[in-house]
């Protein structure tokens, strides 16, 4: 029986992850309006900062302790960009389901702390919504959405991509990367489990949309080492860029809660 895109249990995970950002790190008590909520950007850790405010990931990944900065908890506008292209969904919708599921988290969580939502889909100029009333109107819209299809070009540098401000795009490993990374970017790459394995049987590949590949070996451990390092060198030109690369592992089985839960693990919600 199949899972239905947004489960009475997604929106109670979902309704989870507000609480606990109204609560702030130590989750005792509720913060005073306007207090801000981890943003994009970083900055060094300095004696005295809250151990609780380091960014593990940053601070791992650049080999420095790193404190994420904070954005104004109330207002604010936050571009959604989402990659609709053949690769999103390789004989399989389970990604495009992610990806949209994923959407609706982002963009809930956005409209609940009183800031604007721009969703820009493919080549279509953005929706712009505000108001936590709009919730109903932005779920809508990501049901409604057509199969993923194509070479999507706003996700490889269209219109959208070129305009200032807090930006999250929401793709897959195997897309175009945005032609306009910078500081307030985030290029989020939902990785299906499966590729994440050599496959049990024989192997075919074929580029849905670009011609970028990697020599196949079959053995686990080979297969596991060269797959993670052509991952680390496509994040490291994310990052070279000024943006922030933000994997985050699909799970194995269709299950919308522990999507979030990852999600919420890789520091995207």
């Amino acid at each position: 029986m199949s899972v239905p895109l947004f489960p009475p249990a997604f929106f109670h995970a979902l309704a989870g992850l507000v609480r606990r950002r109204r609560l702030g790190p130590g989750r005792a008590a509720a913060p005073r309006a306007g207090r801000g909520r981890r943003g994009f950007e970083h900055r060094p850790w300095s004696p005295g900062d809250d151990l609780r405010l380091l960014d593990w990931r940053a601070t791992a990944r650049f080999d420095r302790p790193l404190v994420r900065l904070r954005e104004e908890e109330r207002g604010g506008r936050l571009r959604l960009v989402l990659d609709r292209s053949a690769s999103l969904a390789p004989g399989s919708a389970r990604r495009d389901r992610d990806q949209r599921r994923l959407a609706l988290a982002l963009g809930w969580l956005h409209l609940e702390s009183g800031g604007v939502l721009e969703l820009v889909v493919g080549g279509t100029p953005g929706r712009l919504l505000a108001g936590f009333e709009r919730r109903a109107e932005f779920q809508s819209l990501l049901a409604s959405l057509p199969a993923p299809a194509g070479n999507d070009r706003v996700a490889a540098g269209g219109e959208a991509a070129v305009r200032p401000g807090p930006t999250v795009w929401l793709t897959d490993p195997w897309s175009g990367l945005p032609g306009a990374l910078g500081p307030r970017k985030r290029v989020a790459e939902l990785i299906l489990a499966e590729e994440d394995r050599p496959p049990a049987g024989g192997l075919l590949l074929r580029a849905a949309e670009a011609e970028e590949g990697f020599e196949v070996d079959l053995r686990p451990e080979r297969w596991a080492r060269r797959w993670e390092a052509w991952l680390a060198e496509r994040w490291a030109r994310i990052r070279a860029a000024g943006a922030e690369a933000v994997p985050v592992r699909c799970p194995t089985e269709e299950d919308p809660v522990g999507l979030l839960l990852r999600a919420e693990e890789a520091g995207l919600v």
